[in-house]
């Protein structure tokens, strides 16, 4: 049962409402280590489905995610501009590429790091 207190898991920084997916693989991997992984996080923080350390994701990501299901940052702007109704134009493709390449290179040094896995 979710304790009053804790703060949601979904605010933090780890999950971040599912923008940043640096940690979607981890989190949802199925075996062993994902449900560790979860598992620490539920000390802190309240999961979803009342606190429940195999919760749904939910931003929608499947158990045991693939990288290619997670989306890059660039690709995540362009899905907004383009559902709002903004052109796109060179300068948007360059910047969403920019982005993806940014949001690569941070989530390649935090593997490297031991920070996120997969």
């Amino acid at each position: 049962m979710k304790s009053a207190h804790k703060k949601e898991f979904i605010m933090t920084s780890t999950c971040n409402f599912g923008r940043t997916q640096l940690h979607c693989q981890r989190c949802r991997d199925i075996g062993t280590a994902g449900q560790h992984w979860r598992a620490s996080h539920q000390i802190m923080y309240a999961l979803p489905d009342n606190d429940d350390v195999n919760f749904q994701c939910p931003f929608g990501m499947s158990w045991n995610a693939q990288e290619s299901e997670v989306k890059l940052i660039g690709d995540i702007l362009k899905e907004v501009t383009s559902a709002l109704g903004i052109p796109t134009c060179a300068s948007c493709e360059d910047r969403r590429e920019f982005f993806n390449a940014v949001h690569l290179l941070i989530k390649n040094k935090l593997r490297e790091y031991g920070v996120i896995r997969g």
